[in-house]
């Protein structure tokens, strides 16, 4: 079955095909070797059959890459290495649909056979004979389509266009693009660029291939298959303006039979739309040259238009040439049954080869399920386990948390009760404190008391003898009164002081009394701060010395 994976593709030789005298044909090659196609399209021709089959069934996109397993070895083909393979642009436009308008229209003038711009929706001949060839080339090699390569359609022509006007294309998205739908499960894309893709297995070094097959040189184009196309198109289409006049001819009837029959399978095989490639694999393009095959087409439709049911007597000359062609005609249809035949024959063989192997892989998929069952359930148990065990150790790591946690808090205790001792000794330090504050206070009360008392009494003595010099003063003035002590006596007989002077020594005697009791209480105030100073200093060096121990 590797075989329709170039069933429908299309190499071409520009090597040979430049050689021919066609400036048409040679316009046309130059135009393609200028899109930057003809690494790709002109590339080595290798085919590796196994190898092919064996990427397509493994493949896959993954990250923007298409992979593939192909002998055991991890295959990754990137845009980049497409591209720098088979010498692609890689700048201009990446999708069909960014066609400018204006090059669509201008291709449809020139591609045109008459002149006038072709329809769409129509077919092929209304094309030049180059560019026909050219729609088959790109939708074969580029777009691996199959299937009817009669009508055109919007696709085929963009690409015409591209090539024809000469617009950047970036063949090496577009290529991979096409490359990743290949292997894309579910996708309607054909799968083909055998060639390309065999030459890309062998840029892997670490990779082994098997024998390379031939490539059908009927898929080749050469200057020799063109120039047989343009023959039998030319040939056909004298052959058919030479009937249309002609109003009788005797017609064997061992050839307008199969003519009509040949009509019908052709009617047959002309779908409205093109198909994938999947749907259409009774042509005959994998037998014969596809050249060959669109002459055939081309052929018959002339042939059949032309026919008529009356015809008149014509000259021998043109009836010997018909009958050559009828003959031609004859082999080429039975040529025709007997490759759809065998095709029938293959198609049928690798179906049931199809239904054997889905069977197996059904088969497969079954037992690799309960298989999977099996593991599945082993594993979920497993993981059972390990989850149990990881409980487990969990459990008894907390276990062992749990008691480093005890540890911690009785430490804490043993520095709560330190502190807690520690608070005691500091309350009977502030308690002795306290009491050695309160003794120097009531000893300095005392002695402030002492000290008013004795001031007192020198006010009271002050006060008493001032009143015995007032009335001293009054008994002189009189009867002198009463005579004083001897002492006294003694005393008066030196200078006495006035009144004034004797108050103004008892005002400074106690002036000196006031100012000796303020020192006093400065110096027990100062005593006393001296006193709570050196107290607090020794708490604190019993402090020190507890924490330095601790």
């Amino acid at each position: 079955m590797a075989s329709s994976l170039y069933s429908n593709s299309q190499h071409v030789s520009f090597e040979s095909v430049l050689t021919m005298e066609d400036p048409g044909m040679i316009s046309m090659f130059r135009a393609l070797i200028a899109s930057g196609l003809e690494g790709f399209l002109g590339c080595p021709v290798v085919i590796f059959e196994s190898e092919l089959v064996e990427f397509f069934n493994n493949g896959s996109v993954q990250d923007g890459l298409v992979v593939s397993t192909v002998n055991g070895v991890s295959i990754e083909i990137s845009e980049q290495l497409l591209a720098e393979t088979f010498e692609l642009p890689v700048d201009g436009l990446s999708e069909l649909s960014e066609m400018p308008k204006d090059k669509i229209f201008d291709a449809r003038s020139i591609v045109s056979l008459s002149g006038e711009p072709v329809s769409l929706s129509g077919g092929k001949n209304q094309m030049k004979i180059e560019f026909r060839l050219l729609c088959d080339i790109m939708a074969k090699a580029i777009f691996v389509k199959a299937g009817s390569f009669n009508a055109i359609t919007v696709e085929k022509f963009s690409l015409i266009t591209a090539i024809v006007c000469g617009v950047r294309m970036n063949w090496a998205k577009i290529l991979f693009n096409i490359l990743k739908k290949m292997v894309t499960p579910g996708s309607k894309q054909a799968k083909g660029f055998a060639v390309q893709i065999s030459l890309l297995l062998e840029s892997f070094h670490n990779l082994e291939l098997g024998e390379s097959s031939e490539f059908p040189s009927s898929k080749i184009l050469t200057d020799k298959t063109i120039q047989r196309y343009i023959t039998i198109i030319d040939k056909s289409v004298v052959v058919a303006q030479e009937a249309i006049p002609i109003l009788s001819v005797p017609v064997s009837p061992a050839v307008v039979p199969m003519v009509e029959d040949q009509q019908a399978e052709f009617r047959n095989e002309q779908p409205a739309v093109e198909v994938p490639a999947e749907e259409t694999r009774c042509s005959s393009a994998d037998d014969v040259d596809f050249i060959i095959q669109q002459c055939r087409y081309n052929s018959f439709s002339i042939i059949i238009n032309a026919a008529v049911s009356s015809l008149p007597s014509v000259s021998p000359d043109i009836s010997a040439a018909l009958a050559d062609f009828q003959a031609i005609l004859s082999e080429q249809i039975n040529e025709s049954h007997s490759g759809i035949s065998s095709r029938l024959h293959k198609i049928e063989q690798g179906f049931r080869d199809s239904l054997h192997e889905q069977a197996a892989v059904v088969k497969k998929l079954f037992q690799e399920a309960c298989q999977e069952g099996r593991s599945i359930d082993d594993v979920q148990t497993m993981r059972f386990n390990e989850f149990r065990k990881n409980i487990l150790a969990q459990n008894a790591s907390i276990f062992f948390g749990l008691a480093d946690v005890r540890k911690e808090v009785q430490e804490v205790n043993a520095k709560v009760d330190i502190m807690a001792s520690r608070v005691n000794d500091v309350q009977k330090d502030v308690e002795a404190t306290k009491e050695a504050l309160s003794h120097q206070l009531f000893e300095f009360q005392s002695q402030a008391q002492e000290n008013h008392n004795i001031l007192h009494a020198h006010l009271s003595e002050l006060v008493a003898y001032i009143h015995r010099g007032s009335a001293d003063k009054k008994g002189e003035s009189g009867s002198r009164g009463l005579q004083q002590p001897s002492n006294v006596q003694i005393e008066g007989s030196a200078v006495r002081p006035t009144f004034a002077q004797r108050v103004e020594i008892a005002q400074r005697h106690i002036v000196q009394t006031v100012l000796d009791a303020d020192s006093n209480r400065e110096l027990l105030e100062r005593q006393a701060a001296a006193e709570r100073d050196r107290e607090r200093r020794r708490r604190e060096a019993r402090m020190l010395k507890r924490r330095r121990r601790d």
